[in-house]
């Protein structure tokens, strides 16, 4: 087998697995991925009550505990790249950020409709309290895809 034979067969073998990895990252990875914590993230962008956004995010926690994802683990595959902001305990902590702003809604809304404001005023207010909740959760994501981080 000449040199040029080698190099083509190697490099054959390398697109071949390249294909590989990529497919399955495409159709097992993102597949667990949406079913676990993905669809209830999107969920919980979607829903206007702010119980329901509560009871969407902790399923996401627990589905990002279903997969194995533990404080510990980085978005990163070099060290250098293991910074605080690419660690599940961050992400963690950031959906529990977001939980806790969506109780003070909640707050927020008990002492509102308890007290003499017009309903008219409390709605607009509470249109933009979720509007704010809706942004925070996409901060530096696409339009497309409604992410915590």
């Amino acid at each position: 087998m000449g040199g040029s034979a080698k190099y083509g067969l190697l490099f054959i073998l390398v697109l071949v697995a390249t294909i590989a990895f990529a497919a399955y990252g495409a159709i097992v990875v993102n597949f667990a991925y949406e079913r676990e914590v993905g669809g209830y993230i999107r969920n919980a962008y979607e829903v206007n009550k702010p119980e329901n956004m509560i009871s969407e995010l902790t399923k996401a926690v627990a589905g990002m505990r279903r997969l194995g994802l533990t404080e510990g683990m980085y978005a990163a595959y070099v060290p250098w790249e293991r910074t605080p902001d690419r660690s599940m305990e961050f992400q963690y902590e950031y959906i529990a950020q977001l939980i806790n702003r969506t109780e003070s809604v909640i707050l927020w809304r008990t002492l509102a409709y308890g007290g003499n404001s017009t309903p008219e005023t409390l709605g607009d207010v509470y249109e933009q309290k979720m509007d704010n909740l809706r942004s925070f959760m996409t901060e530096g994501c696409s339009d497309r895809l409604a992410c915590t981080d």
